[in-house]
């Protein structure tokens, strides 16, 4: 059995903001709170646990932090080693707020454009090169984008979603513009003994 891990008070104070911003439902109003409070998490240093700290060299590495058991949301930080990065992927119809907690990262907005069967044609949109502290939301229809980070450095993003996300679809390039949609299955690589 894993030892349980006390949320520094930052996390805690978070956690709890969290759940009087959410409490009311999940409208776009919400997810803009839900942003803000990120913001503020993130320019406090120190408060992520050393559990989600660890790097995968094949991948990068998602540690489920935190699952609210009365509203649903979910917060995840992910290790991203140098070029390590996700496919254009979706996030299955679920809100995210997304911040850097360490490092830099690249985020890359695809528009998608036609959709032939399992076939869809994406526009690259909007790049940002996210440092500490930096975060955005994602809302569903705009939630195709690819993570990387191109830097030599590590870097750690925490991602608060609406629900634990098990499965999306990543878009695999058939050339061009064309993408094979294909549905994954997310897994985490720990899972956080996490008390509040």
């Amino acid at each position: 059995m894993s030892t349980e891990i006390t949320a520094d008070p930052p996390l805690r104070k978070f956690i709890g903001g969290l759940r009087g911003v959410l409490a009311s439902g999940y409208g776009v109003e919400q997810v803009y709170h839900v942003k803000e409070h990120l913001v503020g998490l993130l320019g406090t240093p120190g408060w992520l646990p050393q559990a989600c700290r660890t790097a995968d060299p094949s991948s990068y590495a998602r540690h489920l932090l935190y699952q609210d058991p009365q509203d649903g949301f979910v917060m995840v930080a992910m290790v991203w080693g140098p070029g390590q990065h996700t496919a254009i992927h979706d996030h299955a119809g679920v809100w995210c707020v997304e911040g850097v907690y360490e490092g830099r990262i690249q985020v890359t907005r695809f528009d998608p454009v036609g959709e032939v069967g399992e076939t869809v044609r994406f526009l690259p949109g909007e790049v940002i090169r996210a440092g500490v502290g930096a975060c955005g939301a994602l809302i569903p229809p705009v939630e195709y984008h690819k993570i990387a980070n191109d830097t030599p450095a590590t870097a750690i993003s925490l991602h608060v979603y609406g629900r634990d996300l098990k499965v999306c679809n990543v878009f695999d390039p058939l050339g061009g513009d064309l993408y094979q949609k294909k549905a994954k299955t997310m897994h985490y690589h720990s899972v956080v003994p996490l008390v509040l």
